[in-house]
């Protein structure tokens, strides 16, 4: 049991700690063919395994959905945009990735990385939809 534990506690250790609040850095960021987000922050709480995901306004008050995941891959269940979701999250080397496959037809990648001075969150989304493909960056200032 001790020999699980120490190797848990390893593989965690080498990760980083996405927890925080941010917000949008629109000059930076890339929306492609969708207008700006209207939940221009991110709260994120992150305590391996479990991360959680809030969109907020700037200030960090409630603004958008608030999700519960584990980095285990392990599914989940919502509905946004009018359509029932199904969602997982899990480490893709030092990326967190969010696979998602709506009801509606639309998949969703959201890879999420932070810069080496832990300053600077981005998260590239690639959706496939019935009506095509599409690409878009938010980049996010973490706010001291």
């Amino acid at each position: 049991m001790t020999m699980v534990l120490l190797l848990l506690a390893l593989q965690a250790g080498g990760r980083a700690d996405y927890s925080g609040q941010w917000v949008v850095n629109a000059a930076e960021s890339d929306f492609g063919l969708i207008p700006p987000p209207q939940c221009r922050g991110l709260k994120v709480a992150h305590r391996e395994p479990e991360v959680i995901l809030e969109e907020t306004r700037p200030d960090g008050s409630e603004c958008g959905l608030r999700l519960r995941y584990t980095t285990d891959g392990a599914p989940i269940t919502y509905t946004a945009n009018n359509a029932r979701q199904q969602a997982r999250l899990a480490w893709n080397g030092n990326a967190l990735v969010i696979q998602r496959r709506g009801e509606d037809g639309v998949e969703m990648r959201i890879e999420a990385t932070l810069s080496p001075d832990g300053r600077k969150l981005t998260r590239t989304f690639h959706v496939e939809s019935p009506q095509g493909a599409t690409d878009w960056t938010y980049v996010y200032d973490r706010v001291p």
